[in-house]
C-alpha cells in the first residue's frame, strides 16, 4: 500500500472515530429544554417559599418570568386590612390577578387620616369634637361622617375584591385586641358586600363570631363552608341561601363568644333544615362558659334536623366540649350515640371523653380517630385513655359475635389516636434511644402491644403526634 493512501485511509478512520463521538456525546440540558410539565414541578417547588434563589430565577430571562409569575401569584395571600390590599394592588401586574385563588382577609376599621378631600376634614373635625367632649360617640351626629367614609371604603374594597374573580379559597379573619375593629354596622354591610362577590368559590371560612348570612349568598360551587353558625339574619334568607348549596361540606366552630347578647343567636336549626343532605359535618369548640353547648344545639335541640342528614352523612367529627351541667350531657350523648348508630358514616372522630362512641359505631365505619392532642384531657393519662379504648374495642368484638342484632365493623380498617407534640409519647418508632426512661419504655411497650392487638382483628393503629394542637380547628381529614 503506498504511503500516502495509508495516511489518507488513516485520517478517515479518525475523522469517523471523531464524528460518532460528537454524535453520542449528551445533549446540553438547561432548564428551558425541560418539558413544561418538569418545569411546573420546579416553579411550584421555588415558590413555597420566597427565597433569593426565586428572584434570581424571574431575572434570568423573559420567558421564565412569564412562566414563574403565575406560582407566585396562585400562592396564599394574606391581607392585614385593605389599606394592606389596596397597595398590594397598585404595585402588581393586574394580568396575573386571574391566577389568585386562596386569600385570607381581614377587615380593619377606617383610620380618618388617611382619608383625603372634604370627608378627610369632616372626619378629623368630628373626632377632634369628640377629643374636647362635645360628642360622646360617633352616632351623636345625624350627618355623620364617619359611617360615611366606612361605606366608601367598602364600596372601593368591593371593586378591589372585584379584580380577585379567580378566588376558590377565601378566609375572613377576625381582629385581635390590638387592631382596629370595625364597627357592628361596618362589618354587617360587609357580610352583605361579600354575598356579591367571589362567585366561584368553593371553601369559605370565616372566623368571625357573628355574620349575616349574606356572606354566603350566591355560591353555588361552595364545597366547605367553616363558620360559627351565629347570626341575626331571617329565617327566609336562611332558607333561601343554604337550599342552592348540594355539595357543601359544614364545619361549624366556635372558639370566642359572639359580641353582644347571647340569647338565641344560633341559626344551626334552620341551618340543618334547610341544607341539601350533608356528606360532612365537623363540630369544633372551645368555649368554657357558654350554655347551651354546641353539642347541645346539634344533637338535642336540633336532632330533628340532623335525621334529615342520617343517612347521607359519611363524616363526623366532634371536637368540641361537653355540656357543663350532668344532665343535658348524659342526654345529649344518648342522642349523639343513637344517631350514630342509625346512621351510614364512614369516618368517625371524637375527642377523649367520647371514646365509648366506639360501641357505638355503625356497620359501615372505616376509619376511628380518638383525638388527646388538647388541654382538655386532664383527668386521665394517655395509658389510661388507651386501656378504656381497648375495653370498648373487646367489649364491641366480643359482643358482635355472640348478637346478631349488634353489627360487626368488617370494613373498619384503622384506629387513629391523636396527641399533641408536648405530650411525653414515643411516636411511631419503634426503637427506643439509650437514654430514654421507663416511662417512655412503658409507653412504646404500650403503643406496641396497642398495635399487635389490633392487628388480630384486622385493624391497623396509627398514633399521630399533632404539631399544631392548638390552631387547628378541623377534623383530621385536613390539615390547615
Amino acid at each position: 500500500m503506498p504511503r500516502n493512501q495509508g495516511v489518507s485511509n488513516a485520517k478517515k478512520i479518525s475523522r469517523g472515530s471523531t464524528g460518532e463521538a460528537a454524535s453520542t456525546a449528551r445533549p446540553r440540558v438547561n432548564l428551558l429544554t425541560l418539558p413544561l410539565e418538569i418545569r411546573d414541578e420546579i416553579f411550584s417547588f421555588l415558590t413555597c417559599e420566597p427565597s433569593c434563589v426565586l428572584l434570581s430565577l424571574l431575572s434570568t430571562n423573559r420567558q421564565l418570568e412569564k412562566e414563574v409569575k403565575p406560582f407566585l401569584y396562585r400562592r396564599s395571600l394574606a391581607f392585614e386590612g385593605q389599606c394592606e390590599l389596596f397597595h398590594w394592588l397598585a404595585l402588581v401586574d393586574h394580568r396575573y390577578l386571574k391566577y389568585v385563588s386562596d386569600v385570607r382577609f381581614k377587615l380593619f376599621d377606617i383610620d380618618p387620616e388617611k382619608i383625603a378631600g372634604a370627608l378627610g376634614t369632616r372626619l378629623r373635625e368630628a373626632r377632634a369634637k369628640r377629643a374636647n367632649g362635645d360628642l360622646v360617640s360617633n352616632n351623636d351626629e345625624i350627618d355623620n361622617p364617619y359611617y360615611e367614609a366606612c361605606f366608601l371604603e367598602l364600596r372601593r374594597l368591593h371593586k378591589a375584591f372585584g379584580l380577585l374573580h379567580g378566588v376558590r379559597t377565601l378566609t375572613i379573619a377576625t381582629c385581635n385586641r390590638s387592631d382596629p375593629h370595625p364597627p357592628a354596622q361596618m362589618l354587617d354591610a360587609f357580610s352583605k358586600m361579600l354575598g356579591q362577590c367571589f362567585p366561584n368559590l368553593t371553601r369559605l371560612v370565616s372566623e368571625e363570631s357573628r355574620f349575616d348570612i349574606d356572606f354566603v349568598a350566591n355560591k353555588p360551587r361552595l364545597e366547605l363552608l367553616r363558620f360559627s353558625a351565629n347570626s341575626e339574619s331571617r329565617e327566609d334568607d336562611i332558607n333561601a341561601i343554604f337550599r342552592r348549596l348540594p355539595r357543601l361540606r359544614l364545619e361549624i366552630c366556635r372558639i370566642s363568644p359572639p359580641r353582644g347578647a347571647l340569647d338565641e343567636w344560633p341559626c344551626i336549626s334552620e341551618i340543618l333544615f334547610c341544607l341539601p343532605p350533608l356528606r360532612g359535618l365537623v363540630l369544633f369548640e372551645r368555649l368554657d362558659t357558654e350554655t347551651p353547648s354546641l353539642l347541645e344545639e346539634v344533637f338535642q335541640h336540633s336532632i330533628e334536623a340532623m335525621k334529615r342528614h342520617l343517612k347521607s352523612l359519611q363524616t363526623l367529627s366532634v371536637v368540641a366540649d361537653r355540656p357543663m351541667a350532668d344532665q343535658p350531657a348524659t342526654t345529649m350523648q344518648r342522642h349523639l350515640y343513637r344517631f350514630m348508630e342509625a346512621s351510614n358514616l364512614r369516618h368517625v372522630e371524637v375527642i377523649g371523653f367520647y371514646v365509648s362512641a366506639y360501641r357505638h359505631l355503625p356497620g359501615t365505619v372505616e376509619t376511628f380517630t380518638l383525638r388527646l392532642d388538647r388541654d382538655w384531657y386532664e383527668s386521665a393519662s394517655f395509658a389510661e385513655y388507651m386501656s378504656e379504648l381497648m375495653g370498648h374495642v373487646k367489649f364491641r368484638h366480643i359482643t358482635a359475635n355472640r348478637d346478631a342484632q349488634i353489627p360487626r365493623l368488617s370494613r373498619l380498617k384503622k384506629i387513629e389516636v391523636w396527641v399533641s407534640d408536648d405530650e411525653d409519647l414515643a411516636s411511631e418508632s419503634d426503637e427506643v434511644d439509650s437514654d430514654d426512661d421507663d416511662d417512655d419504655e412503658g409507653e412504646v411497650t404500650l403503643i406496641q402491644s396497642v398495635r399487635t392487638r389490633l392487628a388480630r382483628i384486622g385493624i391497623y393503629f396509627k398514633l399521630v403526634v399533632n404539631p399544631a394542637a392548638n390552631q387547628k380547628v378541623t377534623g383530621s381529614e385536613e390539615r390547615l
